[in-house]
């Protein structure tokens, strides 16, 4: 089909606009994520400022400087005994730059065993319990599994989960032949690289047996023999009277 004179129109006016619209684009393209630099946990890092200095800058972070730092001749800034808290954004500005455009950022992750798990819950039955987690703070590096143990209460030894190895991907694992209407101990926690996280412990109690319920319920009522006294001739039930 032959285009109109005002598809034509259309188009004249577009691609002018277009091009503004790519080239705002372009002006506004934000930069890769910034270089990202690890350490362990105690450990003592150097960050270098992206792009390289003359030896004098400034480092910021959150958007203000840092009063304390004191950077080397090349511009790095030592962290000293890395902690969580210095985890985060880190800022370089060449000393007497003022456009906040030149400002370079490196992120700092510092490595350490994993946090305890969260969200911990169990959904006790009468041989089964179901327990539940989450992963909340992996220590900035991947989990590598998560370790379960249980045990009734007043046990000394804890006993395993089978099979034994849980994915860090889980976050659910039955246990099975548990004892009905008894008190267990449930305790998990997570692991990576660095190590182990602290344990979260939780305890729920096995719901009695079908029968036991019956006792707790109707204490009263227990399975006793009967005498029962029949008309000369009777031969069942129907025509005695129980006493």
């Amino acid at each position: 089909m032959k285009p109109t004179f005002l598809s034509g129109i259309w188009i004249k006016m577009l691609i002018p606009l277009l091009g503004i619209t790519l080239l705002a684009g372009l002006a506004r393209a934000e930069p890769g994520p910034p270089p990202l630099v690890t350490a362990a946990l105690g450990q003592n890092v150097s960050l270098p400022c992206p792009g390289g200095t003359d030896g004098d800058a400034v480092w910021l972070r959150d958007g203000r400087a840092l009063a304390d730092a004191a950077p080397d001749t090349d511009g790095q800034l030592l962290v000293t005994d890395a902690s969580v808290d210095d985890e985060g954004l880190y800022g370089c500005l060449q000393h007497g730059g003022e456009d906040t455009g030149d400002v370079k950022y490196v992120r700092l992750l510092v490595k350490r065993p994993p946090g305890p798990l969260v969200n911990v819950s169990v959904r006790a039955h009468t041989v089964l319990a179901e327990l539940f987690w989450r992963a909340n703070d992996t220590g900035s590096v991947p989990l590598t599994g998560v370790e379960l143990r249980y045990r009734a209460l007043g046990e000394q030894q804890w006993r395993r989960s089978l099979p034994p190895h849980v994915a860090p991907s889980e976050t659910h694992r039955e246990l099975y032949h548990l004892r009905p209407n008894r008190t267990y101990e449930f305790r998990v926690w997570a692991t990576n690289e660095m190590g182990e996280g602290p344990p979260v412990t939780v305890q729920a109690t096995t719901r009695p047996e079908p029968s036991q319920l019956g006792e707790y319920k109707y204490p009263h009522r227990r399975a006793v023999g009967r005498h029962v006294t029949r008309p000369p001739g009777c031969t069942h039930d129907q025509c005695g009277t129980a006493r």
